[in-house]
């Protein structure tokens, strides 16, 4: 080929590729424009295709690449959001574009000291700075840094007070620390500030759930919500409110949507809640294993820093008798958040049913310092004198933490009784502790067996009655029935009993046997009931 020829088909190639390129962009913009249309208008999946339809026909836009990244992330598909802000940088992207995205993501990956290491707030405008300033708080937090996370998030209020971000956001760290009554002044002026900032009333409506009042903290966590239907924490700590006040089906409509938009343990935990409630333990057992795996797998240091985790974790595995990862969780949670009297109440139940007296002992003693008349925690230190076989001193906190509703303390009382000899008093205890929760075989046992001993037949026999009512087709009842029926005088109707109870279970202990205290828990009542989640 003549050198005029290979330069007139270089030319020629030239023209062609010009045009392909510019034929290229143009439709490649006509996509971008489309997913644009598209994200504004919150249709973020369709968005999504037609920004990579714009990448496929040009790859270095750097807009698409762009907007790309904001798209993942707005559907919490953290990875390929982070690999698309990677690619606007190494396209050229302004640093203030990316800094605080990027910050965001590594705080959901749970990597907060690499967030510490690659995002500086130096350089940055005031409002990005001011953004930054915030998340690296957030991240000094979750480390346990906390004069650090104090230092950043004053920063950030100088550079706008009238900012609601930082004083938002620094409210949990505040609760945690159990400064209640600085939160609530930061959550107070965040609203004031930011009346439409759904954190501003998240923050709010989690120190007045932190201090028990309920009925305001539900209403600025439906405020929250309305704002930002996509606040996971308001949304599942508005659902515990839910729980707790009996409202259930409201609560399981808020969670199942979480569910099916992202894996969250929280909700998983609270669901499980529900459906053993409702007597479905085959689906209170999913859920409760779905959360516990789902604590597992997150990175130990990130869960260290989120309380909510670390009892989400513990109450998933508890329920589930797993004791030594429950513990595990509840070690640090105490370590980290020494103002958590929950997680000391629950770790000083695991070491009592592991039969560690003096760990139980040391650490309701501190809950008792803190809250005199807490009365699970006079429940639980009942539970360990009876254990040691104190049982005048178990009378007394047993009695305390009864006069102070706590759940299963009266039963804990009426066995103490027992053990000390005073049946009459027992009694007393154990009926009142039946009429409450007459599903309790290990109530009703104790309770009809001391009738008996009474000379009371006829007594014993009404709460084997209800017992088998309570718990229809249970061996266990069929039995207490057949042998208080007996014990009544009615034999055929004691052997329809025993029947009754060998047809449920051929392989069950004979009817004229002893009940036998390992087929139940040591105390069924002393399982955490409800979770109070806060953000």
């Amino acid at each position: 080929m003549t050198a005029p020829f290979r330069s007139l088909a270089a030319g020629v190639l030239a023209i062609f590729l010009s045009g392909n390129v510019l034929a290229d962009s143009a439709a490649a913009g006509r996509y971008y424009e489309d997913g644009l249309k598209r994200f504004e208008a919150r249709d973020v999946a369709g968005a999504i295709i037609q920004l990579k339809n714009a990448l496929q026909e040009d790859r270095g836009m750097l807009a698409a690449h762009l907007l790309l990244a904001r798209a993942y992330l707005d559907q919490g598909d953290v990875g390929p959001a982070e690999v698309a802000f990677r690619e606007a940088s190494r396209l050229g992207v302004s640093r203030a574009e990316v800094a605080v995205p990027m910050a965001r993501i590594y705080l959901l990956q749970g990597r907060p000291k690499v967030l510490l290491d690659t995002v500086s707030a130096e350089g940055l405008p005031p409002a990005v700075r001011l953004q930054v300033l915030t998340l690296r708080g957030s991240a000094h937090a979750a480390l346990g840094q906390h004069a650090e996370a104090e230092r950043s998030y004053a920063e950030a209020r100088a550079i706008d007070p009238a900012s609601p971000v930082p004083l938002a956001a620094e409210v949990p760290m505040l609760i945690a620390a159990g400064k209640r009554d600085l939160a609530r002044e930061r959550a107070d002026q965040a609203v004031r500030l930011g009346p439409e900032y759904a954190p501003a009333f998240n923050a709010r409506a989690s120190v007045l759930h932190a201090t028990g009042s309920l009925a305001a903290a539900l209403g600025d966590y439906e405020r929250a919500v309305a704002l930002d239907p996509g606040l996971i924490d308001a949304t599942v700590a508005r659902a515990g409110i839910l729980i707790d006040l009996g409202r259930g089906d409201e609560a399981r409509a808020a969670l199942v949507p979480v569910l099916d938009g992202a894996a969250e343990p929280r909700a998983s935990y609270l669901l499980a809640l529900l459906a053993e409630r409702a007597g479905d333990s085959g689906q209170a057992a999913r859920h409760l294993a779905e959360a516990a795996g789902l604590v597992d797998a997150l990175p130990a240091d990130w869960v260290a820093g989120h309380e909510q985790l670390l009892m989400v974790g513990a109450l998933a595995h508890h329920a589930g008798r797993q004791l030594e990862k429950a513990r595990k969780y509840l070690d640090t949670a105490v370590g980290r958040y020494p103002n958590n009297l929950g997680a000391r109440r629950l770790l000083a139940s695991i070491h009592l049913d592991m039969g560690d007296h003096a760990r139980a002992t040391g650490l309701l003693e501190h809950v008792l310092r803190v809250q005199p008349d807490d009365p699970q925690a006079l429940h639980l230190l009942g539970r360990v004198n009876l254990a040691q076989q104190r049982y005048g001193k178990a009378a007394e906190l047993l009695e305390r933490a009864a006069r102070g509703g706590a759940v299963g303390a009266q039963a804990a009382l009426g066995f103490s009784r027992l053990a000390g000899g005073d049946t009459a008093a027992a009694v007393e205890s154990l009926q009142a502790a039946f009429d409450r929760t007459p599903h309790d075989f290990v109530v009703a046992n104790a309770l009809a067996n001391a009738l008996i001993r009474q000379g009371d037949p006829k007594g014993a026999l009404a709460v084997a009655e209800k017992a088998a009512l309570a718990l229809p087709g249970s061996p266990l009842s069929l039995n207490l029935l057949g042998g208080m029926r007996a014990a009544a005088g009615d034999p055929a109707g004691a052997r329809t009993a025993y029947s009754q109870a060998l047809d449920r279970d051929a392989n069950f202990l004979r009817p004229d046997s002893t009940w036998r205290a390992s087929m139940w828990p040591t105390d069924v009542s002393s399982r955490p009931a409800a979770l109070t989640l806060r953000c």
